[in-house]
């Protein structure tokens, strides 16, 4: 099935992980893409004619400003937000500093929340779009030594669902991909932190049921879904894509008889 984006997305965390991977996927569709990072963007990126780089912070007001700049550039017509950018703060609450906890927050919900301030008025000007928010498993399950990083995406989940209904009768849709661990910066940035990556990286593999860790692409393609007028009917809404980690409290990783008549 051909889907129908935006002609416009703007993209944070456009330069690497997941951001990277949605953003080939969007210009190989024919999107011209803002692409907004403090890491300057990747030349398979650059080199794209529709690519427009925006170089600064979610979590400041200036970089939204160059992003409705960019935007005042390119032609009238349907615009999106892909919310990727994040950054992961490692700890427990006996840990981490004041000013980690804050910058948990600033780029993982003030920054979502800069974006909507924003984009709003453009997209309503323009009959409304989607806003997709990338989260996190953990904005529902806890995760040992990552509590703020846990609290920050269940706090961009409340700021997803409070936005789709302020948003929703100016035609905006908002919604948020919660993806379990993906091969990512940030998913070996969290393995090789531990003593033994190599025995953490197969426990990882090993409780998930589909056999792998999710690939970036795999949620790529589910994020620009929900970008595409096909998705036009939800909002509101946070989907999983975990390959089944989280659909039930344990998964054994060995052969079972499930099915046999046990009278």
């Amino acid at each position: 099935m051909k889907i129908n984006l935006p002609q416009t997305v703007v993209l944070t965390g456009a330069s690497s992980g997941l951001g990277r991977h949605l953003a080939g996927s969007l210009l190989e569709d024919g999107c011209a893409v803002i692409g907004v990072d403090v890491v300057p963007a990747p030349e398979e990126l650059t080199a794209h004619p529709t690519f427009v780089p925006v170089s600064g912070s979610v979590d400041s007001e200036a970089t939204w400003e160059a992003v409705t700049s960019a935007l005042a550039d390119l032609p009238d017509g349907s615009l999106g937000l892909a919310s990727v950018a994040a950054t992961l703060v490692q700890g427990s609450a006996t840990e981490i500093s004041v000013p980690e906890w804050r910058r948990a927050f600033d780029v993982n919900v003030v920054g979502p929340g800069l974006a909507i301030k924003h984009l709003q008025p453009e997209m309503a000007r323009r009959e409304g779009g989607p806003m997709v928010f990338v989260g996190s498993v953990d904005a529902t399950y806890g995760e040992e030594a990552l509590v703020a990083y846990c609290a920050s995406k269940g706090a961009l989940r409340q700021v997803v669902r409070a936005s789709a209904l302020d948003f929703g009768r100016s035609g905006i849709r908002c919604t948020m991909v919660s993806p379990g661990p993906m091969t990512t910066e940030m998913f070996y940035k969290h393995l090789y932190s531990s003593p033994d990556p190599e025995a953490l990286l197969a426990t990882r593999v090993g409780r998930q049921p589909l056999g792998a860790i999710t690939d970036p692409a795999d949620v790529s393609r589910v994020v620009a879904f929900l970008l595409s007028e096909e998705a036009r009917g939800i909002s509101g809404v946070d989907l999983v894509v975990d390959g089944a980690l989280t659909a039930g409290y344990e998964f054994r990783n060995i052969e079972m008889d499930a099915g046999s008549d046990r009278s």
